[in-house]
Protein backbone atom coordinates (compact mmCIF):
# COMPACT_ATOMS: atom_id res chain seq x y z
CA UNK A 1 0.00 0.00 0.00
CA UNK A 2 1.46 3.35 -1.03
CA UNK A 3 0.64 6.25 1.25
CA UNK A 4 0.44 9.68 -0.35
CA UNK A 5 2.22 12.26 1.79
CA UNK A 6 1.64 15.33 -0.31
CA UNK A 7 1.28 17.03 -3.67
CA UNK A 8 3.38 20.10 -4.24
CA UNK A 9 5.53 22.00 -6.77
CA UNK A 10 8.63 20.06 -7.63
CA UNK A 11 10.88 23.00 -6.88
CA UNK A 12 10.04 25.78 -4.44
CA UNK A 13 11.55 27.70 -1.58
CA UNK A 14 12.32 26.00 1.71
CA UNK A 15 9.52 27.69 3.63
CA UNK A 16 7.03 26.21 1.19
CA UNK A 17 8.34 22.70 1.85
CA UNK A 18 8.11 23.24 5.60
CA UNK A 19 4.58 24.53 5.16
CA UNK A 20 3.69 21.38 3.24
CA UNK A 21 5.23 19.09 5.82
CA UNK A 22 3.11 20.73 8.53
CA UNK A 23 -0.07 20.74 6.46
CA UNK A 24 -2.99 18.68 7.70
CA UNK A 25 -4.46 18.56 4.20
CA UNK A 26 -2.60 15.44 3.04
CA UNK A 27 -3.18 14.75 -0.63
CA UNK A 28 -4.56 18.22 -1.26
CA UNK A 29 -2.02 20.40 -3.19
CA UNK A 30 -1.40 23.67 -1.39
CA UNK A 31 -1.40 26.57 -3.78
CA UNK A 32 1.84 28.51 -3.58
CA UNK A 33 2.65 31.93 -4.95
CA UNK A 34 5.07 31.03 -7.69
CA UNK A 35 8.42 32.43 -6.62
CA UNK A 36 10.71 29.74 -7.96
CA UNK A 37 12.61 30.40 -11.09
CA UNK A 38 15.79 28.40 -11.26
CA UNK A 39 18.25 28.85 -14.09
CA UNK A 40 15.42 29.72 -16.45
CA UNK A 41 14.08 26.17 -16.39
CA UNK A 42 10.79 27.15 -14.77
CA UNK A 43 8.61 29.83 -16.24
CA UNK A 44 7.16 32.53 -13.97
CA UNK A 45 3.51 32.00 -12.96
CA UNK A 46 3.68 28.33 -14.05
CA UNK A 47 2.75 25.48 -11.68
CA UNK A 48 4.77 22.29 -11.64
CA UNK A 49 3.26 19.57 -9.41
CA UNK A 50 4.53 16.11 -8.53
CA UNK A 51 2.91 13.53 -6.23
CA UNK A 52 5.21 12.00 -3.62
CA UNK A 53 4.10 8.64 -2.22
CA UNK A 54 5.31 6.59 0.74
CA UNK A 55 5.08 2.79 0.92
CA UNK A 56 5.86 2.77 4.65
CA UNK A 57 2.55 2.98 6.50
CA UNK A 58 3.03 2.98 10.27
CA UNK A 59 -0.58 2.09 11.04
CA UNK A 60 -0.52 -0.84 8.64
CA UNK A 61 2.89 -2.08 9.83
CA UNK A 62 1.90 -1.86 13.50
CA UNK A 63 -1.34 -3.72 12.79
CA UNK A 64 0.56 -6.42 10.89
CA UNK A 65 3.02 -6.84 13.74
CA UNK A 66 0.19 -6.93 16.26
CA UNK A 67 -1.53 -9.66 14.24
CA UNK A 68 1.76 -11.55 13.92
CA UNK A 69 2.35 -11.32 17.66
CA UNK A 70 -1.17 -12.60 18.37
CA UNK A 71 -0.69 -15.46 15.90
CA UNK A 72 2.63 -16.34 17.56
CA UNK A 73 0.99 -16.23 21.00
CA UNK A 74 -1.82 -18.48 19.75
CA UNK A 75 0.72 -20.95 18.37
CA UNK A 76 2.63 -20.95 21.64
CA UNK A 77 -0.49 -21.64 23.70
CA UNK A 78 -1.56 -24.31 21.18
CA UNK A 79 1.76 -26.01 21.85
CA UNK A 80 0.93 -25.93 25.54
CA UNK A 81 -2.36 -27.59 24.61
CA UNK A 82 -0.39 -30.38 22.90
CA UNK A 83 1.67 -30.79 26.08
CA UNK A 84 -1.56 -31.08 28.10
CA UNK A 85 -2.92 -33.84 25.84
CA UNK A 86 -2.93 -37.30 27.43
CA UNK A 87 -3.96 -40.88 26.68
CA UNK A 88 -4.52 -43.28 29.56
CA UNK A 89 -2.23 -46.31 29.40
CA UNK A 90 -3.99 -49.52 28.34
CA UNK A 91 -2.85 -53.07 27.57
CA UNK A 92 -3.94 -52.86 23.93
CA UNK A 93 -1.11 -53.55 21.44
CA UNK A 94 -1.65 -50.22 19.68
CA UNK A 95 -1.08 -48.09 22.78
CA UNK A 96 2.72 -47.94 22.64
CA UNK A 97 2.78 -46.84 18.99
CA UNK A 98 0.11 -44.15 19.38
CA UNK A 99 1.52 -42.82 22.63
CA UNK A 100 4.97 -42.70 21.03
CA UNK A 101 3.61 -40.52 18.21
CA UNK A 102 1.92 -38.26 20.75
CA UNK A 103 5.25 -37.89 22.53
CA UNK A 104 6.86 -36.84 19.23
CA UNK A 105 4.24 -34.11 18.87
CA UNK A 106 4.88 -33.04 22.46
CA UNK A 107 8.63 -32.90 21.82
CA UNK A 108 7.96 -30.52 18.92
CA UNK A 109 5.64 -28.45 21.13
CA UNK A 110 8.36 -28.18 23.75
CA UNK A 111 10.87 -27.18 21.07
CA UNK A 112 8.63 -24.37 19.88
CA UNK A 113 7.86 -22.98 23.33
CA UNK A 114 11.45 -23.22 24.55
CA UNK A 115 13.28 -22.15 21.41
CA UNK A 116 11.13 -20.38 18.85
CA UNK A 117 8.19 -18.82 20.72
CA UNK A 118 10.10 -15.70 21.80
CA UNK A 119 12.05 -15.17 18.57
CA UNK A 120 9.42 -12.92 16.99
CA UNK A 121 10.00 -10.47 19.82
CA UNK A 122 13.70 -11.02 20.52
CA UNK A 123 14.74 -11.06 16.86
CA UNK A 124 12.20 -9.55 14.47
CA UNK A 125 10.53 -6.87 16.60
CA UNK A 126 13.78 -5.89 18.30
CA UNK A 127 15.39 -5.52 14.88
CA UNK A 128 12.54 -3.23 13.82
CA UNK A 129 12.99 -1.05 16.90
CA UNK A 130 16.74 -0.77 16.31
CA UNK A 131 16.13 0.24 12.70
CA UNK A 132 13.59 2.88 13.72
CA UNK A 133 15.97 4.22 16.34
CA UNK A 134 18.68 4.44 13.67
CA UNK A 135 16.37 6.60 11.53
CA UNK A 136 15.71 8.84 14.55
CA UNK A 137 19.44 9.15 15.28
CA UNK A 138 20.28 10.02 11.68
CA UNK A 139 17.33 12.33 11.11
CA UNK A 140 19.02 15.65 11.92
CA UNK A 141 22.30 14.63 10.29
CA UNK A 142 20.67 13.64 7.00
CA UNK A 143 18.28 16.61 7.04
CA UNK A 144 21.25 18.97 7.45
CA UNK A 145 22.96 17.28 4.51
CA UNK A 146 19.84 17.81 2.39
CA UNK A 147 19.91 21.48 3.39
CA UNK A 148 23.61 21.92 2.54
CA UNK A 149 22.93 23.36 -0.90
CA UNK A 150 25.77 25.85 -0.75
CA UNK A 151 28.56 23.51 0.30
CA UNK A 152 30.83 21.09 -1.52
CA UNK A 153 28.19 19.25 -3.57
CA UNK A 154 30.21 16.05 -4.34
CA UNK A 155 31.19 15.71 -0.68
CA UNK A 156 27.66 16.34 0.58
CA UNK A 157 26.23 13.88 -1.91
CA UNK A 158 28.73 11.19 -0.88
CA UNK A 159 27.89 11.70 2.80
CA UNK A 160 24.18 11.63 2.05
CA UNK A 161 24.45 8.41 0.07
CA UNK A 162 26.56 6.78 2.80
CA UNK A 163 24.11 7.78 5.56
CA UNK A 164 21.04 6.58 3.65
CA UNK A 165 22.79 3.37 2.59
CA UNK A 166 23.52 2.65 6.26
CA UNK A 167 19.83 2.99 7.07
CA UNK A 168 19.03 0.82 4.08
CA UNK A 169 21.29 -1.85 5.56
CA UNK A 170 19.24 -1.76 8.78
CA UNK A 171 16.09 -2.24 6.71
CA UNK A 172 17.71 -5.16 4.89
CA UNK A 173 18.33 -6.80 8.29
CA UNK A 174 14.60 -6.65 9.05
CA UNK A 175 13.79 -8.37 5.76
CA UNK A 176 16.39 -11.08 6.43
CA UNK A 177 15.38 -11.61 10.07
CA UNK A 178 11.70 -11.88 9.16
CA UNK A 179 12.46 -14.35 6.35
CA UNK A 180 14.60 -16.47 8.70
CA UNK A 181 11.88 -16.59 11.35
CA UNK A 182 9.29 -17.52 8.74
CA UNK A 183 11.53 -20.30 7.39
CA UNK A 184 11.90 -21.77 10.89
CA UNK A 185 8.15 -21.55 11.37
CA UNK A 186 7.43 -23.39 8.13
CA UNK A 187 10.02 -26.09 8.85
CA UNK A 188 8.61 -26.68 12.32
CA UNK A 189 5.08 -26.80 10.91
CA UNK A 190 6.09 -29.39 8.32
CA UNK A 191 7.56 -31.61 11.03
CA UNK A 192 4.43 -31.33 13.16
CA UNK A 193 2.26 -32.03 10.12
CA UNK A 194 4.24 -35.23 9.53
CA UNK A 195 3.63 -36.41 13.10
CA UNK A 196 -0.06 -35.48 12.88
CA UNK A 197 -0.41 -37.48 9.66
CA UNK A 198 1.18 -40.53 11.29
CA UNK A 199 -1.10 -40.25 14.33
CA UNK A 200 -4.16 -39.86 12.12
CA UNK A 201 -3.24 -42.97 10.15
CA UNK A 202 -2.62 -44.95 13.35
CA UNK A 203 -5.96 -43.87 14.82
CA UNK A 204 -7.72 -44.76 11.57
CA UNK A 205 -6.20 -48.24 11.56
CA UNK A 206 -7.13 -48.82 15.21
CA UNK A 207 -10.71 -47.65 14.80
CA UNK A 208 -11.18 -49.61 11.56
CA UNK A 209 -10.69 -52.84 13.52
CA UNK A 210 -13.62 -52.09 15.83
CA UNK A 211 -16.36 -53.22 13.47
CA UNK A 212 -19.15 -53.18 16.05
CA UNK A 213 -18.40 -49.57 17.05
CA UNK A 214 -18.31 -47.94 13.62
CA UNK A 215 -21.52 -45.96 14.12
CA UNK A 216 -20.28 -44.48 17.41
CA UNK A 217 -16.81 -43.87 15.95
CA UNK A 218 -18.19 -42.04 12.92
CA UNK A 219 -20.51 -39.86 15.01
CA UNK A 220 -17.76 -39.00 17.49
CA UNK A 221 -15.21 -38.24 14.78
CA UNK A 222 -17.68 -35.88 13.10
CA UNK A 223 -18.33 -34.12 16.41
CA UNK A 224 -14.59 -33.76 17.13
CA UNK A 225 -13.92 -32.40 13.63
CA UNK A 226 -16.80 -29.92 13.93
CA UNK A 227 -15.59 -28.78 17.34
CA UNK A 228 -12.04 -28.28 16.02
CA UNK A 229 -13.26 -26.22 13.06
CA UNK A 230 -15.51 -24.06 15.23
CA UNK A 231 -12.75 -23.52 17.79
CA UNK A 232 -10.39 -22.36 15.02
CA UNK A 233 -13.01 -19.88 13.76
CA UNK A 234 -13.73 -18.57 17.25
CA UNK A 235 -10.03 -18.20 18.03
CA UNK A 236 -9.59 -16.10 14.88
CA UNK A 237 -12.39 -13.79 16.00
CA UNK A 238 -10.71 -13.48 19.39
CA UNK A 239 -7.37 -12.73 17.72
CA UNK A 240 -8.96 -9.88 15.76
CA UNK A 241 -10.19 -8.17 18.92
CA UNK A 242 -8.29 -4.93 19.38
CA UNK A 243 -7.88 -2.40 22.14
CA UNK A 244 -6.05 0.88 22.28
CA UNK A 245 -4.98 0.32 25.86
CA UNK A 246 -4.60 -3.41 26.29
CA UNK A 247 -3.64 -4.71 29.70
CA UNK A 248 -1.68 -7.58 28.18
CA UNK A 249 -2.16 -11.01 26.67
CA UNK A 250 -3.85 -13.90 28.46
CA UNK A 251 -3.08 -17.52 27.59
CA UNK A 252 -6.03 -19.79 28.37
CA UNK A 253 -5.74 -23.57 28.14
CA UNK A 254 -8.97 -25.55 28.20
CA UNK A 255 -8.71 -29.16 29.35
CA UNK A 256 -11.27 -31.30 27.52
CA UNK A 257 -12.09 -34.79 28.79
CA UNK A 258 -13.42 -36.83 25.90
CA UNK A 259 -13.73 -40.12 27.82
CA UNK A 260 -14.17 -39.53 31.58
CA UNK A 261 -13.55 -42.23 34.13
CA UNK A 262 -13.02 -42.58 37.89
CA UNK A 263 -12.06 -39.47 39.83
CA UNK A 264 -12.83 -36.86 37.17
CA UNK A 265 -9.96 -38.08 35.00
CA UNK A 266 -10.15 -39.06 31.34
CA UNK A 267 -8.96 -41.80 29.04
CA UNK A 268 -8.44 -39.10 26.39
CA UNK A 269 -7.54 -35.56 27.48
CA UNK A 270 -7.07 -32.77 24.92
CA UNK A 271 -5.68 -29.32 25.60
CA UNK A 272 -7.10 -26.40 23.62
CA UNK A 273 -5.26 -23.09 23.97
CA UNK A 274 -6.19 -19.55 22.99
CA UNK A 275 -4.33 -16.24 23.38
CA UNK A 276 -6.31 -13.04 23.78
CA UNK A 277 -6.07 -9.50 25.01
CA UNK A 278 -7.56 -9.04 28.47
CA UNK A 279 -10.45 -7.04 27.03
CA UNK A 280 -11.59 -10.01 24.92
CA UNK A 281 -12.45 -12.17 27.94
CA UNK A 282 -16.13 -12.31 26.99
CA UNK A 283 -15.18 -13.92 23.67
CA UNK A 284 -12.99 -16.44 25.52
CA UNK A 285 -15.92 -17.29 27.79
CA UNK A 286 -18.06 -17.89 24.69
CA UNK A 287 -15.37 -20.22 23.33
CA UNK A 288 -15.41 -22.13 26.61
CA UNK A 289 -19.17 -22.59 26.25
CA UNK A 290 -18.69 -23.88 22.70
CA UNK A 291 -16.06 -26.41 23.79
CA UNK A 292 -18.15 -27.53 26.76
CA UNK A 293 -21.19 -28.03 24.54
CA UNK A 294 -19.26 -30.34 22.21
CA UNK A 295 -17.67 -32.14 25.14
CA UNK A 296 -21.04 -32.80 26.75
CA UNK A 297 -22.42 -34.11 23.46
CA UNK A 298 -19.47 -36.45 22.92
CA UNK A 299 -19.49 -37.71 26.50
CA UNK A 300 -23.26 -38.26 26.49
CA UNK A 301 -22.93 -40.57 23.48
CA UNK A 302 -20.76 -42.97 25.49
CA UNK A 303 -23.59 -44.44 27.56
CA UNK A 304 -23.14 -48.20 28.07
CA UNK A 305 -19.64 -48.27 26.53
CA UNK A 306 -16.92 -49.79 28.63
CA UNK A 307 -13.69 -47.88 29.24
CA UNK A 308 -11.77 -49.52 26.41
CA UNK A 309 -14.58 -48.78 23.96
CA UNK A 310 -14.95 -45.15 25.10
CA UNK A 311 -11.23 -44.59 24.67
CA UNK A 312 -11.17 -46.18 21.22
CA UNK A 313 -14.16 -44.16 20.03
CA UNK A 314 -12.57 -40.85 21.08
CA UNK A 315 -8.99 -41.43 19.90
CA UNK A 316 -9.26 -38.59 17.38
CA UNK A 317 -9.38 -36.25 20.35
CA UNK A 318 -5.60 -36.69 20.50
CA UNK A 319 -5.32 -34.82 17.19
CA UNK A 320 -7.28 -31.72 18.21
CA UNK A 321 -4.43 -29.72 19.75
CA UNK A 322 -2.06 -30.45 16.86
CA UNK A 323 -4.67 -29.54 14.26
CA UNK A 324 -5.23 -26.18 15.92
CA UNK A 325 -1.45 -25.60 16.12
CA UNK A 326 -1.11 -26.28 12.38
CA UNK A 327 -3.87 -23.74 11.74
CA UNK A 328 -1.85 -21.25 13.78
CA UNK A 329 1.22 -21.99 11.67
CA UNK A 330 -0.75 -21.15 8.53
CA UNK A 331 -2.07 -17.90 10.03
CA UNK A 332 1.38 -16.90 11.28
CA UNK A 333 2.90 -17.57 7.86
CA UNK A 334 0.31 -15.36 6.16
CA UNK A 335 0.92 -12.55 8.64
CA UNK A 336 4.68 -12.78 8.16
CA UNK A 337 4.26 -12.77 4.38
CA UNK A 338 2.39 -9.48 4.67
CA UNK A 339 5.05 -8.02 6.95
CA UNK A 340 7.88 -9.13 4.68
CA UNK A 341 6.10 -7.72 1.62
CA UNK A 342 5.79 -4.33 3.34
CA UNK A 343 9.49 -4.24 4.19
CA UNK A 344 10.50 -5.40 0.71
CA UNK A 345 8.49 -2.54 -0.81
CA UNK A 346 10.06 0.02 1.52
CA UNK A 347 13.55 -1.33 0.84
CA UNK A 348 13.01 -1.05 -2.92
CA UNK A 349 11.61 2.46 -2.56
CA UNK A 350 14.59 3.50 -0.48
CA UNK A 351 16.91 2.06 -3.14
CA UNK A 352 15.18 4.32 -5.66
CA UNK A 353 15.75 7.35 -3.45
CA UNK A 354 19.46 6.56 -3.08
CA UNK A 355 19.71 6.00 -6.83
CA UNK A 356 18.17 9.39 -7.62
CA UNK A 357 20.53 11.12 -5.22
CA UNK A 358 23.48 9.29 -6.78
CA UNK A 359 22.56 10.56 -10.23
CA UNK A 360 21.83 14.12 -9.11
CA UNK A 361 23.97 16.88 -10.62
CA UNK A 362 23.07 19.50 -8.03
CA UNK A 363 21.22 19.81 -4.73
CA UNK A 364 18.23 21.60 -6.21
CA UNK A 365 16.66 18.31 -7.28
CA UNK A 366 16.75 16.78 -3.77
CA UNK A 367 13.52 18.40 -2.64
CA UNK A 368 11.41 15.28 -3.20
CA UNK A 369 13.99 12.98 -1.62
CA UNK A 370 14.16 15.21 1.44
CA UNK A 371 10.38 15.23 1.72
CA UNK A 372 10.39 11.44 1.42
CA UNK A 373 13.02 11.07 4.14
CA UNK A 374 11.22 13.34 6.61
CA UNK A 375 7.97 11.46 6.03
CA UNK A 376 9.77 8.13 6.49
CA UNK A 377 11.21 9.30 9.82
CA UNK A 378 7.75 10.30 11.00
CA UNK A 379 6.40 6.87 10.10
CA UNK A 380 9.32 5.19 11.84
CA UNK A 381 8.66 7.11 15.07
CA UNK A 382 5.12 5.72 15.11
CA UNK A 383 6.30 2.20 14.24
CA UNK A 384 8.84 2.17 17.08
CA UNK A 385 6.24 3.29 19.62
CA UNK A 386 3.75 0.65 18.45
CA UNK A 387 6.34 -2.13 18.37
CA UNK A 388 7.60 -1.33 21.86
CA UNK A 389 4.02 -1.66 23.07
CA UNK A 390 3.77 -5.13 21.52
CA UNK A 391 7.01 -6.30 23.15
CA UNK A 392 6.07 -4.85 26.51
CA UNK A 393 2.65 -6.51 26.75
CA UNK A 394 2.59 -8.82 29.81
CA UNK A 395 1.47 -12.44 29.38
CA UNK A 396 -0.49 -14.40 31.98
CA UNK A 397 -1.66 -18.02 31.77
CA UNK A 398 -4.94 -19.53 32.97
CA UNK A 399 -5.97 -23.19 32.89
CA UNK A 400 -9.67 -23.95 32.63
CA UNK A 401 -10.89 -27.52 32.97
CA UNK A 402 -13.98 -28.01 30.86
CA UNK A 403 -13.67 -31.60 32.02
CA UNK A 404 -16.02 -31.23 34.93
CA UNK A 405 -19.14 -31.34 32.81
CA UNK A 406 -22.58 -32.11 34.12
CA UNK A 407 -23.25 -35.07 31.82
CA UNK A 408 -23.80 -38.38 33.67
CA UNK A 409 -22.19 -41.34 31.92
CA UNK A 410 -22.77 -45.00 32.77
CA UNK A 411 -19.75 -47.14 32.00
CA UNK A 412 -18.72 -50.77 32.36
CA UNK A 413 -15.61 -51.29 34.50
CA UNK A 414 -13.79 -54.17 36.14
CA UNK A 415 -15.63 -55.09 39.32
CA UNK A 416 -12.35 -55.77 41.10
CA UNK A 417 -11.31 -52.13 40.64
CA UNK A 418 -13.88 -50.84 43.13
CA UNK A 419 -12.86 -48.62 46.00
CA UNK A 420 -13.25 -49.62 49.68
CA UNK A 421 -16.90 -49.87 50.79
CA UNK A 422 -18.44 -49.50 54.27
CA UNK A 423 -18.11 -52.56 56.54
CA UNK A 424 -21.77 -53.54 56.36
CA UNK A 425 -21.73 -53.58 52.55
CA UNK A 426 -20.28 -55.63 49.71
CA UNK A 427 -19.82 -55.04 46.00
CA UNK A 428 -20.44 -57.86 43.54
CA UNK A 429 -21.17 -58.10 39.81
CA UNK A 430 -23.67 -60.36 38.07
CA UNK A 431 -24.52 -61.48 34.53
CA UNK A 432 -28.32 -61.03 34.65
CA UNK A 433 -31.34 -61.00 36.90
CA UNK A 434 -31.56 -64.78 36.71
CA UNK A 435 -27.84 -65.60 36.52
CA UNK A 436 -26.20 -64.55 39.77
CA UNK A 437 -22.79 -66.00 38.95
CA UNK A 438 -19.95 -63.56 39.59
CA UNK A 439 -19.29 -61.41 36.49
CA UNK A 440 -15.96 -59.68 35.78
CA UNK A 441 -17.49 -56.27 35.04
CA UNK A 442 -20.07 -54.00 36.59
CA UNK A 443 -21.58 -50.62 35.74
CA UNK A 444 -20.64 -47.36 37.43
CA UNK A 445 -21.81 -43.78 37.01
CA UNK A 446 -19.31 -41.03 36.17
CA UNK A 447 -20.72 -37.58 36.84
CA UNK A 448 -18.40 -34.62 36.84
CA UNK A 449 -15.61 -35.29 39.32
CA UNK A 450 -17.56 -38.02 41.10
CA UNK A 451 -17.88 -41.76 40.53
CA UNK A 452 -20.86 -43.77 41.82
CA UNK A 453 -20.78 -47.50 42.65
CA UNK A 454 -23.80 -49.62 43.65
CA UNK A 455 -23.26 -51.85 46.70
CA UNK A 456 -25.36 -54.56 48.37
CA UNK A 457 -25.65 -55.19 52.09
CA UNK A 458 -23.82 -57.99 53.88
CA UNK A 459 -27.13 -59.27 55.34
CA UNK A 460 -28.53 -59.60 51.77
CA UNK A 461 -31.50 -57.35 52.46
CA UNK A 462 -33.62 -56.19 49.49
CA UNK A 463 -31.81 -52.89 49.10
CA UNK A 464 -29.07 -51.17 47.13
CA UNK A 465 -26.81 -48.31 48.20
CA UNK A 466 -25.32 -45.80 45.77
CA UNK A 467 -21.83 -44.89 47.00
CA UNK A 468 -20.35 -41.61 45.72
CA UNK A 469 -16.57 -41.07 45.63
CA UNK A 470 -14.80 -37.81 44.80
CA UNK A 471 -11.67 -37.34 42.69
CA UNK A 472 -9.53 -38.14 45.74
CA UNK A 473 -11.34 -41.50 46.16
CA UNK A 474 -13.08 -40.35 49.32
CA UNK A 475 -16.60 -41.58 50.05
CA UNK A 476 -18.63 -38.36 50.16
CA UNK A 477 -22.25 -39.51 49.87
CA UNK A 478 -24.48 -42.58 50.30
CA UNK A 479 -28.02 -42.98 48.96
CA UNK A 480 -29.81 -46.19 50.00
CA UNK A 481 -33.10 -47.53 48.61
CA UNK A 482 -35.14 -50.64 49.32
CA UNK A 483 -36.96 -52.91 46.88
CA UNK A 484 -34.22 -54.68 44.89
CA UNK A 485 -30.72 -56.16 45.29
CA UNK A 486 -27.80 -57.60 43.30
CA UNK A 487 -27.58 -55.02 40.51
CA UNK A 488 -26.50 -56.39 37.14
CA UNK A 489 -27.46 -53.46 34.89
CA UNK A 490 -27.35 -49.66 35.22
CA UNK A 491 -28.96 -47.27 32.69
CA UNK A 492 -29.14 -43.48 32.57
CA UNK A 493 -32.69 -42.37 31.76
CA UNK A 494 -31.94 -39.01 30.13
CA UNK A 495 -35.56 -38.00 29.70
CA UNK A 496 -36.45 -38.45 33.37
CA UNK A 497 -33.01 -37.52 34.72
CA UNK A 498 -32.54 -40.66 36.79
CA UNK A 499 -30.30 -43.71 37.09
CA UNK A 500 -32.17 -47.02 36.80
CA UNK A 501 -30.55 -50.07 38.45
CA UNK A 502 -31.87 -53.54 37.57
CA UNK A 503 -31.23 -56.40 39.99
CA UNK A 504 -32.27 -59.95 40.83
CA UNK A 505 -35.45 -61.08 39.05
CA UNK A 506 -35.17 -57.84 37.03
CA UNK A 507 -36.53 -55.76 39.89
CA UNK A 508 -35.57 -52.11 39.46
CA UNK A 509 -34.66 -49.13 41.63
CA UNK A 510 -34.36 -45.54 40.41
CA UNK A 511 -32.05 -42.85 41.78
CA UNK A 512 -32.85 -39.29 40.69
CA UNK A 513 -29.93 -37.07 39.78
CA UNK A 514 -31.21 -34.55 42.29
CA UNK A 515 -30.81 -37.22 44.99
CA UNK A 516 -27.29 -38.13 43.88
CA UNK A 517 -25.87 -34.66 43.36
CA UNK A 518 -23.16 -33.68 45.82
CA UNK A 519 -23.63 -30.21 47.23
CA UNK A 520 -20.78 -27.79 46.55
CA UNK A 521 -18.48 -27.21 49.47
Amino acid sequence: MRKQIGTYPEVFQREHLLLLMNSDHVGSPPVFAAKAEIQGLLKPNARYETKVTMTLNAQQITQQFGSSATAAANLSVSCQGILETRIQAVASPWYASLNGELQQAQALATEWRDRFASELQTDVLTCVIHCGQAFATQRNIITNLFNSTGGDFPSVKAQLIAALSGLQGSTRMIVGTTANYEAQLRDWGQRLRGVQTSMSQTVGQIQAQAGDLQAQITATNIAIASMTAEVIRDRQAIAEAQSRNTSGIVETIFGVLFAPFTGGLSLILAGIGVASIVEAQSKVNALESTIKSYQDRIVASQQALNQDQAQLVTLNGLLVSGSIALSDVDVSSRMLDQVRTSWDAFFQEMSGVVSKISSAQNASVWVLEKAWFIAACNEWDTIVTGTQGIIGAPITTNTVMCAYCDVPVVQSVAAASHLPVPGDMKLDAFFSGSNLQQAPNTSVLHWGTHTYWVADYMDNRMAMCMLCYDQNNRLVKQVSKSGARYMWRMVYDTQNQKIVCTGQSDLMLSFGLSELRVASA
